[in-house]
């Protein structure tokens, strides 16, 4: 299951040793959000709290907290599609960076369209620019 908490998505599974529902933050690189719970009201509680201590932290400490995506992606890809993807922007009079930005959401609409083949636990997942 999945669940949002200030723009931080985390993946949360049950612990069968510990009878326990445990999960950690998903949309964060370095630093990490762990959490854990009874029932799913802890979990989500518990969530809450690791979120806003992190925040808390952050501020403490003085550095800007970790944002669930910065918004940047480096995409690696073999020179021919380098160049298709160059010539097709300048032939739609566009940056390449806009060209694949418009590529990744029509790609992502379709993905949409598609949620009953998406594991369970994604389908609540909301899309917010596609």
């Amino acid at each position: 299951m999945t669940i949002q908490y200030k723009g931080y998505i985390a993946k949360a599974e049950i612990d069968e040793d510990e009878k326990m529902i445990v999960g950690r933050v998903i949309n964060m690189g370095k630093d990490g959000i762990t959490f854990a719970g009874s029932t799913v009201e802890e979990a989500e509680k518990d969530l809450q709290a690791g979120v806003e201590d992190y925040l808390s932290w952050a501020q403490e400490k003085g550095f800007e907290p970790e944002k669930p995506f910065r918004g940047e992606i480096l995409v690696r890809t073999t020179p021919e599609l380098h160049r298709d993807i160059a010539t097709a922007s300048a032939v739609f009079d566009t940056s390449i960076n806009q060209f694949v930005i418009d590529a990744l959401k029509d790609k992502l609409k379709k993905a949409k369209k598609n949620r009953d083949k998406w594991p369970h636990d994604l389908t609540n997942l909301k899309f917010t620019h596609a």
